[in-house]
């Protein structure tokens, strides 16, 4: 939905409700004070009769009368049922704006990750299609030599490990998104991560992946694949959001009241209004049409649900000098 349409609807919804506000408001009062009115007509016109039928009654008396304290309890709750009713009413009409905004803007969110997502998987998707493409069209035109054929080669291969990752990055949140029901078996964590890591590291050479751990192994019932995939993307994501050549990761496991797994990075860091949404499905800082890193905002949101079916908890704290600190533990 564009900007200025979703603007424009915001305000003519929000203008008609606080128009019902002040309305509902303006016909309390004119009720309040014709009730008012009726009443100090009906008391008086109960005085003048009780004068007519006993001209000895001072006004204190007729004050004390039952009938008009009788008229004057009566109009007091008829005043009190008015303020009431009127209450409810702006009560709910306040919490329907409430309900509306918050749908409004879950339905323009969805719409902008739609978006993002669009553009995003078309570059994702494109890219590396393309690239492989103008690969296998030279290997077809041109006679290369064998330095040159081992480098497009490996080229190729690249931007087709880049897609794997994608379309398990897809299948991924498919199956998560559909109950996914973990394999929990007892094993040792350290030596998971100190694997994965291993993995990781030789994936990414540039990149100094550091971890420190308990000496004795830490028995825990969990999932392989999801502390892997939960391990791998915050690795890379810090690698990715990074500005440095040689990137730095400190990854930390300790067992205190429980077990913690701290993974540092010395990138980009993220401000305090993403830390709420960088776990959004495909939602991604910054702006779709300029944003240089590739990604599909799908990393966060895997770590996310996987923390979840693990029942243990992620979160987001700033690194002492540069960068983002992801702190899961497990119960």
């Amino acid at each position: 939905m564009p900007a200025k349409r979703s603007r424009r609807i915001k305000v003519l919804t929000f203008g008609l409700f606080f128009y019902l506000i002040i309305a509902l408001s303006w016909w309390t009062l004119l009720l309040i004070v014709k009730n008012n009115d009726a009443k100090l007509a009906k008391i008086e016109l109960l005085k003048i009769v009780s004068v007519a039928q006993n001209q000895n009654l001072s006004d204190a008396q007729l004050e004390q009368l039952p009938a008009i304290k009788q008229v004057e309890e009566d109009y007091t709750k008829q005043k009190y049922m008015i303020i009431g009713e009127a209450a409810v009413f702006i009560i709910l009409l306040l919490v329907g704006i409430y309900q509306i905004n918050k749908s409004f803007n879950r339905e323009v969110e969805a719409a902008n990750q739609q978006r993002n997502f669009l553009l995003s998987i078309t570059h994702e998707l494109k890219s590396p299609l393309a690239s492989i493409k103008l690969i296998l069209q030279t290997f077809i035109k041109r006679e290369l030599p064998e330095a040159k054929v081992k480098d497009f080669s490996k080229d190729a291969l690249t931007e087709t490990i880049r897609l794997e990752n994608l379309v398990n990055d897809l299948l991924i949140s498919a199956r998560l998104e559909q109950a996914f029901q973990p394999n929990f078996e007892e094993i040792p964590i350290n030596l998971l991560i100190e694997h994965g890591l291993n993995t990781l590291q030789t994936k990414h050479p540039n990149a100094h992946i550091n971890y420190s751990g308990p000496d004795e192994d830490l028995m825990i019932s969990t999932d392989k694949e999801g502390i892997y995939a939960i391990l791998k993307n915050l690795v890379e994501n810090g690698i990715k959001y990074n500005n440095n050549t040689h990137p730095t990761i400190d990854v930390c496991l300790k067992k205190e009241e429980n077990i913690t797994l701290s993974i540092k990075d010395d990138g980009i860091g993220i401000s305090d209004n993403d830390k709420t949404k960088v776990f959004n499905k495909f939602y991604r800082v910054g702006n779709e049409d300029t944003r240089k890193t590739k990604g599909t905002g799908l990393g966060l949101y895997i770590v996310k649900e996987f923390v979840t079916a693990l029942n243990a908890h992620v979160e987001i704290q700033n690194n002492e000098k540069q960068g983002t600190e992801f702190v899961i533990s497990f119960k």
